[in-house]
């Protein structure tokens, strides 16, 4: 309850605490140490103290690689990765990824836990520019997401198209999109996901010359909620492209 409230140094204080409890019952090198270590890391990720969240996960990391806990330490091994990928960059980061995937896949590559580090890492591969790699793991979750978590969809075809528009495939990128839209209709999509989608599906209809009249609409309509709610990234994005367009 505190993490979702957002008290997140208290939080970590009373996980600290629990930390330390553990390790008098059970010994430093115990497997509930392990679990408690990661919820530490999550929150101090949180509270993007990336430090301390990689001690915590390092930690986490070693104690059940050396009790062969192969796939819980996949867990831990790809949060580590994202806080890596945050500080260093993703040349340190993907190989860790890569073995965090090798890990889950020990439990079955249909489970949440998998394809959660699998869309994470795909996400970090696109900030990178990296979509040839990113492409065959958003294929995967696009696969398994309307079974496993449908309200995530959305986000992850949106990522897929962009990777289609960078390899010119225009046409799935619009098909893509348009089913984005659609599954907004349907699930409830997290704040923003709607205008991005709108934006993007939008924009392709305009430069590709294929309804003109309703990409200015779409685009219309996501720069209104972008400034609704408050989205300063999303509306610097088409800002930026209004300016180019009218060049």
């Amino acid at each position: 309850y505190l993490t979702e409230g957002r008290e997140l140094t208290k939080a970590a204080k009373l996980e600290n605490e629990v930390v330390a409890i553990r390790e008098a019952v059970y010994g430093p090198n115990h497997r509930e140490v392990a679990t408690a270590l990661h919820i530490l890391g999550n929150i101090e990720k949180g509270r993007r103290n990336y430090p301390a969240a990689r001690r915590a996960y390092e930690r986490a990391v070693a104690i059940l690689d050396a009790d062969r806990g192969t796939y819980d330490a996949g867990l831990s091994r790809g949060a580590l990765a994202t806080v890596i990928a945050a500080t260093e960059g993703m040349t340190a980061a993907q190989p860790i990824f890569k073995r965090a995937l090798d890990d889950l896949s020990s439990g079955g590559k249909d489970k949440v836990q998998y394809l959660a580090t699998e869309v994470d890492y795909a996400y970090h591969l696109l900030d990178t520019k990296q979509c040839a790699d990113a492409t065959p793991l958003l294929d995967h979750a696009i696969e398994l997401l309307p079974k496993l978590r449908p309200r995530q969809l959305p986000q992850v075809l949106e990522a897929s198209a962009s990777c289609d528009v960078e390899g010119r495939r225009y046409d799935l990128a619009l098909t893509k999109l348009e089913r984005a839209r659609s599954l907004c209709a349907d699930v409830q999509c997290p704040t923003g996901v709607v205008p991005m989608i709108d934006f993007k599906l939008g924009r392709l209809l305009i430069e590709r010359g294929t309804d003109r009249a309703r990409g200015l609409k779409l685009v219309a309509g996501a720069k209104a909620a972008t400034i609704a709610e408050d989205d300063k990234e999303l509306l610097s994005d088409i800002e930026h492209w209004e300016t180019l367009r009218l060049r």
